[in-house]
C-alpha cells in the first residue's frame, strides 16, 4: 500500500514531464498566439487602414504645392435684346456663343498654410503608423496575459485530476482500514467528502479553463468553433534581476516607447497649428494666368465667321496677381490664435504627464518583477517542504497512525503549494516580458 502512495507522489512531483505528455501536436505556444492575433485582430487591421488613409492625406498635402489648373467650356443661346458682337450695339437678335478657357493659379504666400499643412500631414502619418504599432503591442500584451491565464487553469486542471486520483486511492485505503478496524466510519466519511470536493473542484476548474480559452480567442479574433489548446510547457523567464538601471531604461523609453512618441507627435502637431494661426494675419499673395477664346453666331441672320477663324482671332490672355488681407473677420483669426495656443499648452502638460506615468510604470514593473523573483524562490522551498510533509503523512496514514483529517490537510497544503508556485512563475514571466518591452525587446 505504501508503494502505491509513493508512486502517486512521484507522479505529482514530476508534474513538468507529465504536463509535456499531455500537450498534443495541436497546442499553441505563446508566441504563436501573439503572431496570430497581430495578423487577425480586427482592431489591428483597422489601425493599419487608418495608416493607409493617412498616406493618402500626405499625398494630397504634397500635391497642394503644385499650381491649380482648370479648364472650362460653356455654350449658350440668347434671344431678345442682346449685344451684336459684330457691331457692338444692342439689337433684338437671337444668337449662339460658347467660350473655351484654361486657367492656372498658384499661391505665392499663404502665411505658411500650405507648408505647415504638409508638415501636419506628415506628422499625422507618423502618428497613425505609431498608433498601428501601439495597437499591435497592446494586443500582444493582452494575448500574453490571457495565454498565461489559460496555462494556469490548464495546469491546475491537470493537478486537480491527479489530486482526485490521490483522494480516490486514499478513500480506497480508508475503506480497507475501516474493514480491519484501523479506521473509524468518520474517517471514511471524511475521505468520501474529500473525494467529492475534489470532483467538484475539477469540474469548476475545467470550466475556468474553457472560459480562459474563450477570452484568449477573443483577443486573437479566432473563430469560436476553431480548436485552441495552449502549451503548458512554459520556459522559465530569463530574468535580469538586479541588472536593470531604471534611469537607462527610462531614457531609452523616453525616445522609443510608443506612448512617448505619440504624445511628442501630437505636441508637434499642435505647435504647427499655433504657428499657422499666427501667420494667418499676414496677407495672402497669389498669381493667376488665363487663356481663352470664343465663338459667336447670329442665328437670326445666320451670320458670323467660321469657327476656325474665330477660335484664333477671338483668343485672349490674362495674367494677374491678387493680394488679400481681410480687415475684419469678426475676430475669427484672433480667436483661432488663442484657441491654438491653449491647445499647444495643454499638449505640453500632457507630454509631461505621459513621461511621468511612463517612468512610474517602468519603476513599478521592475519592482514587481524583482519581488516575484524572491517569491518564486520562497514558493519553491515551500513546495519541497510540503512535499516532504505529505510523504511522511502518507506513510503514517498507511500505517494507521494518522487521521483522515490530517492527511487531507497535508494533501491540500502540497497541492496549493504547487499551484501557487505555478501562478508565481507565470506572473514572473509576464512581468519580465513587460520589463523587456520597456527596454525595446519584443518577441513579436
Amino acid at each position: 500500500m505504501y508503494e502505491t502512495i509513493v508512486t502517486i507522489l512521484l507522479i505529482l512531483a514530476s508534474l513538468g514531464s507529465n504536463l509535456k505528455a499531455q500537450n498534443s501536436k495541436n497546442t499553441w505556444t505563446m508566441d504563436e498566439c501573439i503572431k496570430y492575433a497581430i495578423s487577425s485582430n480586427l482592431d489591428v487591421k483597422n489601425a493599419h487602414l487608418d495608416y493607409k488613409d493617412s498616406q493618402s492625406a500626405m499625398t494630397q498635402a504634397t500635391a497642394a504645392f503644385a499650381p491649380y489648373i482648370e479648364s472650362s467650356v460653356d455654350g449658350n443661346v440668347r434671344w431678345g435684346r442682346n449685344v451684336d458682337q459684330n457691331t457692338n450695339t444692342y439689337m433684338q437678335i437671337k444668337q449662339f456663343s460658347n467660350d473655351y478657357k484654361l486657367t492656372a493659379s498658384m499661391d505665392l504666400f499663404d502665411g505658411g498654410k500650405t507648408i505647415n499643412g504638409w508638415r501636419q500631414a506628415r506628422l499625422a502619418k507618423d502618428k497613425m503608423l505609431n498608433d498601428y504599432e501601439k495597437k499591435r503591442d497592446d494586443i500582444a500584451i493582452e494575448v500574453m496575459k490571457a495565454y498565461t491565464t489559460a496555462v494556469y487553469y490548464k495546469s491546475s486542471v491537470l493537478l486537480k485530476e491527479k489530486k482526485l486520483k490521490t483522494s480516490e486511492e486514499l478513500l480506497r485505503q480508508a475503506k480497507i482500514q475501516y474493514e480491519i478496524g484501523v479506521k473509524s466510519s468518520n474517517d471514511v466519511a471524511l475521505m468520501q467528502s474529500t473525494h467529492s470536493a475534489d470532483e467538484s473542484a475539477l469540474i469548476a476548474e475545467k470550466k475556468n479553463y474553457e472560459n480562459s480559452i474563450m477570452k484568449l480567442k477573443m483577443y486573437m479574433s479566432m473563430p469560436v468553433r476553431e480548436a485552441l489548446d495552449v502549451d503548458t510547457i512554459v520556459k522559465d523567464a530569463q530574468v535580469s534581476f538586479g541588472a536593470d538601471n531604471i534611469e537607462e531604461i527610462f531614457r531609452y523609453a523616453e525616445e522609443n516607447n510608443l506612448d512617448a512618441k505619440t504624445v511628442k507627435l501630437e505636441k508637434k502637431y499642435y505647435d504647427l497649428s499655433y504657428k499657422t494661426s499666427i501667420l494667418s494675419v499676414l496677407p495672402t499673395i497669389s498669381v493667376f494666368a488665363q487663356v481663352g477664346t470664343g465663338y459667336y453666331k447670329d442665328l437670326t441672320g445666320h451670320s458670323g465667321a467660321s469657327f476656325s477663324n474665330q477660335f484664333e482671332s477671338n483668343r485672349g490672355e490674362i495674367v494677374g496677381m491678387t493680394i488679400s488681407l481681410p480687415l475684419f473677420d469678426r475676430l475669427g483669426r484672433s480667436t483661432s490664435i488663442k484657441h491654438s495656443k491653449i491647445g499647444y499648452q495643454k499638449m505640453v502638460n500632457q507630454e509631461k504627464k505621459v513621461m511621468q506615468q511612463l517612468e512610474h510604470n517602468i519603476q513599478i514593473a521592475i519592482m514587481d518583477r524583482d519581488a516575484s523573483v524572491v517569491e518564486v524562490a520562497s514558493r519553491e522551498k515551500n513546495v519541497e517542504s510540503t512535499e516532504l510533509a505529505y510523504q511522511l503523512a502518507s506513510k503514517k496514514f498507511d500505517e494507521g497512525l494518522l487521521s483522515a483529517l490530517e492527511i487531507r490537510s497535508s494533501a491540500e497544503d502540497y497541492f496549493y503549494a504547487q499551484l501557487i508556485l505555478l501562478s508565481t512563475k507565470l506572473t514572473l514571466l509576464n512581468q519580465q516580458r513587460l520589463v523587456d518591452y520597456y527596454k525595446g525587446i519584443k518577441s513579436w
